[in-house]
């Protein structure tokens, strides 16, 4: 029997992006090191399910999942609210798994479909009409070879010597062409993604690759199309390495979350000194102590610590900036390509700013809080 050999060619172009890979992932273990907490996860565990299910043309917004996994706020709709917990829980569980195991990877599935009337969690199988003559999409893989396929694939993982990043590239594009699954094969395959980048470094709890997939959904959706063919699928292992680059480029704690873990909106009272760690790339220190409005004995303020404020305003609109880039984009949309979650700190820190320095504009002016509101960068 001819052993199993995924469909693809080491290019160029993958060995620069994994050489660039090993180095940030250097850079952000340092920076990251003792700091990942609990509430950090938890907070990108919400933006994976929200980047997740964005991408399956969900309609619930990230403040509605974010409210019901800290506060228990029920969604409107009773089916969003099963999808968004057994996708939290399945998150939350999955470092549990077996990455190779084909039992946890039917296990795991069946946590996402948890609630709902489905058939099976099994794998799927080519639909037959009432002359039992079997029909299937002429683009899936025929439905018999899904299992030998998936075993196949867990195996070749187990023992090939190529980088673990490839690797994990090469596994969710094998996923996207079986199509292993009726129903849900879209955020599994982004959860088993996850699950084989955390297993390989740590730092993958603290970061969204789901974030960074969502931003270039149209490419994404492009390359899909096309999957299966040889020169297509070097392109879209490429363009996973790309991904997974770019999330490690952007990885940031956010200046929300305080070193003692309880949540905050990063605007402090005058007098008040605490320890706050800053997003990093932004050119600051991390975990930098900072005085924010400290008078001085002759009642003035303080001149160093002012300054201080108004060079970070110029960082985070020069970051939201560069977030925008040539788009015209929506609060949340630049919250999400920032990694914020906090709307508040958000709109003090970063959008407020920019509007003033005139780095960006609203388009629809006179109606600040309209929900057709959307921004652009100023040329």
């Amino acid at each position: 029997m001819r052993e199993y050999s995924p469909l693809f060619n080491m290019s160029d172009r993958m060995i620069n992006l994994l050489t660039e890979i090993s180095e940030e992932v250097g850079r952000v273990s340092v920076v990251l090191s003792g700091k990942m907490n609990p509430l950090l996860r938890k907070e990108n565990m919400i933006k994976k399910v929200y980047a997740s299910l964005a991408m399956e043309e969900s309609d619930i917004s990230f403040e509605q999942i974010r409210g019901f996994i800290y506060g228990g706020n029920p969604i409107d709709n009773h089916k969003d609210m099963r999808v968004v917990k057994n996708l939290y829980e399945a998150y939350d569980m999955s470092f549990k798994l077996n990455p190779y195991s084909i039992n946890d990877l039917f296990f795991a599935q069946k946590m996402i479909l948890s609630g709902f009337t489905i058939e099976s969690a099994e794998f799927r199988e080519d639909k037959a009409e009432n002359n039992d003559r079997v029909i299937f999409d002429s683009n899936a893989i025929p439905s018999r070879f899904i299992p030998g396929a998936v075993r196949d694939i867990f195996e070749w993982y187990k023992k090939a010597k190529l980088h673990p990043v490839i690797k994990c590239a090469i596994v969710y594009h094998e996923f996207e062409l079986l199509q292993p699954f009726a129903v849900g094969n879209g955020p599994l395959s982004r959860l088993w993604l996850d699950l084989l980048l955390c297993k390989w470094k740590d730092i993958f709890f603290c970061m969204s690759v789901e974030n960074e997939l969502y931003y270039r959904i149209q490419e994404y959706k492009e390359l899909t199309y096309s999957i299966g063919r040889p020169e297509e699928s070097d392109k879209f292992i490429e363009f996973i390495l790309e991904t997974i680059l770019f999330t490690l480029k952007k990885a940031q704690i956010e200046e929300k979350i305080p070193v003692w873990g309880k949540e905050s909106d990063a605007s402090f009272t005058t007098g008040d000194s605490i320890k706050w760690e800053m997003p990093l790339g932004s050119g600051m220190t991390v975990n930098d102590e900072k005085t924010v409005g400290r008078e001085v004995s002759d009642g003035s303020k303080n001149t160093a610590v002012n300054t201080n404020n108004k060079t970070s305003e110029n960082i985070f609109a020069k970051r939201l900036g560069n977030a925008l880039g040539n788009e015209v984009l929506t609060t949340n949309e630049i919250m999400l390509r920032l990694g914020m979650t906090h709307k508040p700190t958000f709109r003090k820190n970063y959008l407020n700013p920019a509007i003033e320095m005139g780095l960006v504009e609203m388009t629809v002016p006179g109606k600040p809080r309209s929900r057709y509101q959307k921004y652009r960068k100023i040329s």
